[in-house]
C-alpha cells in the first residue's frame, strides 16, 4: 500500500487516540522537576542545562562509554541529545519537558496501533489496545518524570523499526540497514529494547496460519537475524555503566525473576496504589507467592497455546509480555516504568479474547467501560507526579519502609530549611538501608548547613565506603576539610574528585580557594587562570584581605572586574577599602 493512502485510511483513528492521550495527561505541563534523578540528569547535569554545545555532545555520545560518569547511569547519548534540545527550545521550563515527554508517548501508541493493524488487518481490534495502552495508569510515571524520557525515546525507535519492518515486508539490504540504525538508536537510548530482536522473531514465527513449524523459524532468522546482531554487539554496554543493576544478595535470580513477573503482572491487571516504586529495598520472596506465580503463568501459557489455531494474537500477547518484561525482572528496583511495552502484551490478550468470546455490542460496551476507567484511574495517579512532597509520601502510606521516598523526602525539606524533617527522613533512610551511599551523603548536606563539619565529614566517608567513584560526594569532603580548617587534607581529597572529573570547575575553584588558605597563592592563581572566573576571583582577592595580603587582593579583585565589569560593584567598593586603608 502507498504511503499516502495508508496514512490517510488512519488518520483519523491516530487523531482520536491522540486527543485521547492528551487530555487524559495534559495536566503534566504544571509539572515540576523532581529530586529523583532529574537534577543528574537535566537541571543539575552541565552538559545538558547549556543546550547544544560541542562540549556537551562530545559528553553525551561518550559518558559512561569512554569514561565513568555518574551523571550518565550508563551509555544513552540519544536521551541526552534530546535533552538538550528540549532545553535548547524550551529553556528548563519542567513543563515543557514533561509534554515532550507526552509527545514521544502519543507517538508510541499511534505506532502500536500501526504495527497490530499491519500484522492482523484488524483495525477496531488494534486501535483499542493501542487506546488502552495509551491511557493505562501505569504510565503515570514516564509521562511524570522527566527523567523516563529514555523509556518513551527509547521504544519510539523501536517501535518505528518494527512499523517500517512489518509495513515493507520484503526488505532490501538498504532498508535493513536503516532498521538496525533505527534500532540502535533505540539501544543509544535505553538498552532495555535489546528485546527488539527476540520480538520480531516471536512474531514473525506466528506471522503465518499453522503452528511453530521449522520452515516458519528458519525464514524468521533469516528475516531478523542483523537485529540478533547488533543486538549482541551492543550486550556489554550497559554493564560498563550499571555493573551493580543486576545484583541482589537477599534473592536468587531465578526466583526474583518469577516473582517479578507475578508483580508485575498484578499491577498491570490492576493498577491501583501506584506510587514510586515498590517496596525497597526488595524484600525477600515467598515460597508459596513463587509457587502461585508459577502455576499463574504456567496456566495462561497453556490457555494461549490450547486456543493458537483458533486465535493466536492470544500468544501473541503473551509472548510481547514476557519477553518485553525480561530485561526487567532481574532488577532490584521494581518500578512501574518498567511495564511500559510489555502492558501492551497483557492489553492485547484481553482485546482479543473479548473479541473471541464477545458479540460485538458487549465488547463494545466492555471496550467503553475498560477506557472510561482507565481515564479515571489514570488523572488519578497522574497528579501525584505533582512534586517530591506529594510523590514520596504517598509512596510511604503505602511502603513505610521505603528508603528511597525517605531519602528523597530528606532532601525536599533539606532544601526548604527544615532541617529537623530533613533529618529524620534521612536518618530513616539509614536505618532501613545502609548500605545505600546517598542517605549517609544527603545527611552529610545537613550537618554542613548546620556548621557540624566533623559529623559531616563522617557521614560522607561512610557514604563513599558505600560508592567510592561519587565525585559530588568526594567535592563535599573536601568542603568539609576546608571548614575544618585542614587545607592540606581538602587538597588531597579534591585531587582525588580529579581523577573522576578532571575538568569539573567547581573541584577547581574549591582547590583553588584551598591552596590560598594553605599559604600557596602561586597554586591557587594557576587554577584561576585557567579558570577565569569573576567570581572566584573576587573570592580569592577576599580571601587574601582577610589573611592580610593587600596587594594580591588588590590584583585579585582587579581581575574580578576585568572579566565581568557588570557584576564588579562589590569587587570595585573592596578594592576601595583596602586602598583607603594603605592611605590611613
Amino acid at each position: 500500500m502507498p504511503v499516502k493512502s495508508f496514512l490517510r485510511s488512519k488518520v483519523a483513528i491516530i487523531v482520536v487516540l491522540a486527543l485521547a492521550t492528551a487530555l487524559t495527561f495534559q495536566c503534566v505541563r504544571r509539572f515540576q522537576f523532581l529530586g529523583m534523578d532529574d537534577h543528574v540528569y537535566v537541571w543539575n547535569n552541565d552538559a545538558v542545562k547549556k543546550g547544544f554545545t560541542p562540549e556537551g555532545i562530545r559528553w553525551a555520545l561518550c559518558a559512561d562509554l569512554c569514561f565513568p560518569d555518574n551523571q550518565a547511569d550508563y551509555w544513552q547519548p540519544m536521551t541526552f541529545l534530546s535533552r538538550m534540545l528540549d532545553v535548547q527550545l524550551f529553556g528548563m521550563d519542567p513543563g515543557a519537558h514533561h509534554l515532550v515527554n507526552l509527545f514521544f508517548h502519543i507517538l508510541n501508541a499511534s505506532l502500536l496501533f500501526i504495527i497490530l493493524w499491519l500484522f492482523t488487518r484488524r483495525q477496531y481490534l488494534s486501535f483499542l489496545a493501542a487506546l488502552l495502552f495509551a491511557l493505562h495508569p501505569l504510565n503515570s510515571e514516564v509521562l511524570g518524570w522527566v527523567t523516563a524520557r529514555k523509556d518513551v525515546l527509547s521504544h519510539f525507535f523501536a517501535l518505528t523499526s518494527m512499523a517500517l519492518y512489518f509495513y515493507w515486508g520484503k526488505i532490501s539490504w538498504k532498508k535493513y540497514a536503516l532498521l538496525v540504525v533505527i534500532f540502535a538508536f533505540g539501544l543509544m537510548s535505553k538498552p532495555t529494547v535489546i528485546v527488539l530482536p527476540a520480538l520480531l522473531f516471536m512474531m514473525e514465527c506466528m506471522r503465518f496460519d499453522g503452528q511453530f513449524w521449522l520452515e516458519n523459524i528458519k525464514s524468521a532468522l533469516r528475516k531478523t537475524w542483523p537485529f540478533f546482531l547488533v543486538a549482541l554487539a551492543y550486550f556489554p554496554i550497559p554493564w560498563i555503566g550499571q555493573p551493580h543493576a543486576f545484583k541482589d544478595a537477599v534473592n536468587p535470580p531465578v526466583l526474583k525473576a518469577v516473582s517479578a513477573y507475578g508483580f508485575y503482572l498484578q499491577k498491570i491487571l490492576w493498577p491501583s496504589d501506584l506510587t514510586l516504586y515498590g517496596p525497597v529495598p526488595y524484600s525477600p520472596v515467598n515460597g508459596r507467592g513463587v509457587g502461585i506465580t508459577v502455576f499463574v503463568l504456567g496456566s495462561i501459557t497453556a490457555l494461549a497455546m490450547k486456543f493458537y489455531r483458533r486465535e493466536k494474537m492470544l500468544a501473541v500477547g503473551w509472548g510481547v509480555f514476557l519477553i518485553c518484561m525480561l530485561p526487567s525482572v532481574f532488577i532490584d528496583w521494581p518500578a512501574d516504568r518498567f511495564t511500559y511495552l510489555s502492558k501492551a502484551g497483557i492489553l492485547i490478550m484481553l482485546v482479543w479474547a473479548f473479541a473471541l468470546w464477545r458479540p460485538k455490542v458487549r465488547l463494545l460496551c466492555l471496550a467503553l467501560a475498560g477506557v472510561i476507567a482507565y481515564i479515571v484511574l489514570s488523572v488519578h495517579a497522574i497528579m501525584f507526579w505533582q512534586n517530591d512532597q506529594i510523590l514520596m509520601e504517598r509512596a510511604l502510606r503505602f511502603y513505610p519502609n521505603n528508603y528511597a521516598a525517605h531519602n528523597l523526602l530528606g532532601v525536599w525539606y533539606g532544601q526548604r530549611s527544615d532541617l529537623v524533617k530533613a533529618e529524620g527522613h534521612l536518618q530513616n533512610a539509614i536505618d532501613i538501608y545502609p548500605g545505600r551511599d546517598k542517605p549517609w551523603a544527603n545527611l552529610g548536606n545537613i550537618r554542613m548547613e548546620q556548621k557540624r563539619y566533623d559529623e559531616a565529614r563522617r557521614l560522607f566517608r561512610e557514604s563513599l565506603k558505600r560508592n567510592p567513584d561519587d565525585y559530588q560526594t568526594i567535592t563535599n569532603l573536601g568542603n568539609a576539610y576546608i571548614n575544618l580548617k585542614d587545607y592540606k587534607r581538602a587538597i588531597e581529597v579534591y585531587q582525588e574528585a580529579l581523577k573522576l572529573r578532571p575538568n569539573e570547575r567547581q573541584i577547581l575553584n574549591n582547590m583553588a580557594i584551598a591552596y590560598l588558605a594553605d599559604g600557596d597563592p602561586q597554586e591557587a592563581l594557576k587554577l584561576a587562570e585557567g579558570l577565569q572566573d569573576a567570581r572566584l576571583y573576587f573570592f580569592l582577592g577576599a580571601r587574601a584581605y582577610e589573611a592580610g595580603d593587600k596587594s594580591l587582593a588588590i590584583e585579585m579583585l582587579e581581575r574580578s572586574v576585568n572579566l565581568n565589569p557588570e557584576s564588579g560593584a562589590r569587587a570595585v567598593e573592596l578594592i576601595r577599602k583596602i586602598q583607603g586603608g594603605d592611605s590611613n
